[in-house]
């Protein structure tokens, strides 16, 4: 629970808004911001630590992490750190693809592969798998059925 707490908290950290004047005009007070609000999130709600990145206009304007990757060690956190993210980008990608589907670049009912010509599977009924069916969990696909497979050994969260 504290991992997904952590992983919702950061997402926060996405949405400081930064336009390219206020970028160039404050980034001070961006990074200050920022740093205060990773910080909290390390401080309040039993995260280790995190990473965080904030773009604009594709540019990534300020990169920087709070805590520590591993508490016992005290390992610091680094560019290289990897960080199990679960299942918090799914909805990203839904309400991406659903906006590609309202502006008629994607049809949801059409198979994946009409999108993604290099996506294969043994089974050859990966060609009737649609992005509707990704997003409702009805390909047929299976989870994982690893117990730490997407926690990069973290063992104190169980993967379910």
């Amino acid at each position: 629970m504290k991992k997904m707490v952590s992983v919702v908290m950061t997402t926060i950290l996405f949405a400081i808004p930064v336009t390219p004047a206020f970028a160039l005009t404050n980034n001070d007070t961006v990074k200050e911001k920022a740093q205060e609000l990773a910080s909290k999130i390390v401080s309040d709600y039993g995260a280790s630590g995190l990473q965080y990145a904030i773009m604009d206009h594709g540019s990534i304007v300020l990169s920087d992490s709070a805590g520590v990757y591993d508490k016992a060690t005290k390992s610091p956190i680094t560019k290289e750190t990897m960080f199990g993210i679960g299942s918090v980008s799914k909805t990203y990608v839904s309400a991406a693809t659903m906006m590609l589907a309202d502006s008629n670049q994607v049809d949801i009912d059409q198979p994946l592969t009409t999108y993604i010509k290099d996506f294969k599977m043994a089974d050859e009924r990966y060609k009737e798998i649609t992005p509707r069916m990704l997003m409702n969990h009805s390909s047929g696909i299976y989870g994982s059925h690893y117990g730490n497979s997407f926690l990069f050994d973290d063992n104190d969260t169980p993967s379910v």
